[in-house]
C-alpha cells in the first residue's frame, strides 16, 4: 500500500516474519505458489521487495493478481 506495509492472508505482517513464512511453507510446499497484490497506490520499489523475500525464501511461483480498476 502506501505506506509500505506488506500484508500476508489480509494481515499486516514485517518483512523479515513474511521471509520466515514463506520459507518454512515452502519446505512442506515445494510448489508453492504466491500471488501479489498490489494497490494502485503501492510503491513499485515496495512491490519488487516482496518478490525478492519470496525469491530468496525459495519461492519458485509467482503471480499477479489482477483485478478490475474503478
Amino acid at each position: 500500500d502506501r505506506a509500505g506495509l506488506i500484508y500476508r492472508e489480509a494481515q499486516p505482517i514485517a518483512a523479515n516474519e513474511l521471509a520466515l513464512a514463506l520459507a518454512a511453507q515452502v519446505r512442506t510446499q515445494p510448489a508453492l505458489l504466491v500471488l501479489v497484490s498490489a494497490d494502485r497506490d503501492a510503491r513499485h520499489g515496495d512491490v519488487l521487495r516482496v518478490l525478492d523475500l519470496a525469491r530468496r525464501a525459495g519461492v519458485a511461483q509467482v503471480a499477479f493478481e489482477t483485478g478490475t480498476q474503478e
